[in-house]
């Protein structure tokens, strides 16, 4: 992935400013950018035996919603050269099948992202994770970005890491402001909140996390050999920005760059041409075309807690004696996906004293007597004779 350099890509995206358009990174690279393809190559002799083919099968259909290509490669035949480059790169003593999951266009010399046996546990969390859930779930619901916080198992060097990232995340947040919209260039898509939101999302190195990773540790030279907690801003649909490590930890400079630079106006929309890598994340994406404005506001007083009773509909019988009665169709509106946390069916107004009806009787009475001594003057007048 390489350090960010934001002070050199600043200057890149002001030269460009004069094509820029008004959607933030954040948003555009969620809206537009489709997640570059991982791919997992298994390297077998003859045909694999049933157990194996099932998992071949399993993680086939698992890539139909995530960013993955399945090859099998059969050593028995003719391999091609690229092929063969990565055949040749691995250990003389394997034990077939053999796994390599490799970075989207990763040349000959890329290192792998993971190899080993096709049953190997780490294999279990290719595609999903706890973490993995958690982050997709964030951006998907409109976070700006989520920053994940690989951990080191030093507790004292990830509690401080925790600390700096709690302190300073919200400080900038408070801070950024989001370009103004208009109507020229490309168009926001979604309903998804346009909202400064970044949350953090703790990983482990081992266990369930153990291939994402994988993923992050060995997507820049040197990274696997840093012992300390490692800082990736994640936005758009999976794509890792940066890493953030060492005295980044300690100095908010780089990690405010990070910050302003997923909030600004998308002015490079090519996605190779900005910074970062993509994860391998299972999910659909363009469910966030699916979410939908909660309905209005409904107005009520302090007083009103519970909504009116609602008359049974005509045709839903009564539950007969020891059978569990049908369920109607809920009071509360109903959405293809969460909606925000900050969302409110109802607003609530507290009655006010001077809103209260009986500071307005006196009022209303003296304009019902001033009515109806007008009536009688207009009757009293009507009823007189014509001269």
């Amino acid at each position: 992935m390489g350090r960010l350099g934001l002070v050199l890509l600043s200057g890149l995206l002001v030269a460009q400013s004069g094509r820029a358009c008004s959607i933030p990174v954040f948003r555009y690279a969620l809206e537009k950018w489709a997640p570059s393809k991982y791919e997992l190559v298994v390297f077998h002799k003859g045909q694999p035996a049933p157990e194996e083919q099932k998992r071949i099968k399993s993680f086939r259909d698992d890539a139909a919603t995530a960013n993955l290509l399945i090859n099998t490669i059969d050593l028995t035949s003719n391999l091609e050269p690229n092929i063969r480059k990565i055949w040749e790169r691995l250990p003389k003593d394997i034990l077939l099948p053999y796994g390599v999951l490799r970075y989207p266009e990763a040349s000959e010399k890329t290192p792998h992202v993971w190899a080993g046996p096709l049953a190997s546990p780490e294999l279990d969390g290719l595609l999903i994770s706890p973490g993995r859930a958690k982050l997709f779930g964030r951006l998907t619901m409109g976070d700006t970005a989520a920053i994940i916080l690989l951990l080191s198992g030093d507790a004292k060097a990830d509690e401080a890491a925790r600390a700096f990232l709690a302190k300073e995340v919200p400080y900038f947040a408070k801070r950024i402001t989001l370009p103004i919209q208009t109507m020229e260039g490309p168009q926001i898509k979604s309903l998804l909140p346009l909202d400064i939101r970044f949350n953090v999302v703790e990983l482990n190195r081992t266990g369930d996390e153990a291939m994402v990773a994988a993923m992050l540790l060995n997507s820049e030279d040197g990274l696997p050999e840093e012992k300390g907690p490692i800082a990736f801003p994640v936005y758009g649909r999976g794509r890792a920005l940066c890493s953030l490590h060492g005295d980044d930890l300690k100095k908010p400079d780089e990690l405010q760059r990070a910050m302003e630079f997923v909030c600004r106006a998308c002015s490079c929309q090519v996605k190779e041409l900005n910074p970062g890598i993509d994860l391998l994340i299972h999910g659909d994406w363009e469910e966030i075309f699916e979410v939908e404005k909660g309905p209005a506001p409904r107005i009520t007083t302090a007083v009103e807690t519970t909504p009116a009773p609602q008359p049974k509909k005509a045709d839903a019988p009564e539950p007969k004696s020891g059978e569990r009665p049908v369920p109607q169709t809920p009071l509360v509106p109903e959405y293809r996906t969460p909606p925000p946390a900050d969302y409110q069916a109802v607003e609530v107004r507290t009655t006010r004293d001077d809103d209260s009806p009986s500071r307005l009787k006196p009022y209303l009475l003296a304009g019902a007597a001033f009515l109806v001594l007008l009536s009688g003057v207009w009757v009293w007048r009507s009823r007189r004779p014509r001269p």
